[in-house]
């Protein structure tokens, strides 16, 4: 995991200036968008929800890069290894239970990166409910 405001990408991936172009050169949209052949972004508009109201997930494929462009929301993460499956994996994403390693507070123009090992429950209310406007991008994973 990496959390850091967004001004910081570019120390972190070598695709941050794919990204930064997209999202200086495009209105938020909600819904996937294909940015390059093995990029994609999507774009997620909703009202903050109590913790007990979310999911656990994690995934194989892809990395992802949560970037706040308009309010807060509260994350909770934890190691794979601790947490307990309750699906099957299919379409690379798998649900669990388990309770949190760490939580971060995203704000606007803070992003977080998440690998496949750690289990993630986003858009969690931190102290008033709020609307937030984000993007997540899938990056693709090669270990």
């Amino acid at each position: 995991m990496i959390f850091d405001n967004f001004n910081f990408i570019h120390k972190y991936l070598n695709d941050s200036e794919v990204i930064d172009k997209f999202i200086s050169e495009n209105k938020f949209a909600s819904g996937k968008i294909n940015i390059n052949s093995h990029i994609h972004a999507i774009g997620l508009a909703y009202e903050t929800k109590d913790q007990e109201d979310l999911l656990w997930e994690a995934h194989r494929k892809y990395i992802d890069l949560h970037y706040i462009i308009e309010g807060e929301e509260l994350i909770h993460v934890a190691n794979i290894n601790k947490m307990e499956a309750s699906n099957d994996y299919q379409d690379d994403y798998q649900l669990f239970k388990g309770e949190p390693d760490q939580q971060i507070l995203l704000k606007a123009g803070d992003f977080i990166l998440l690998y496949p090992h750690e289990v993630h429950k986003t858009s969690i209310t931190f102290e008033e409910q709020c609307a937030v406007r984000k993007y997540v991008f899938k990056l693709p994973f090669t270990n």
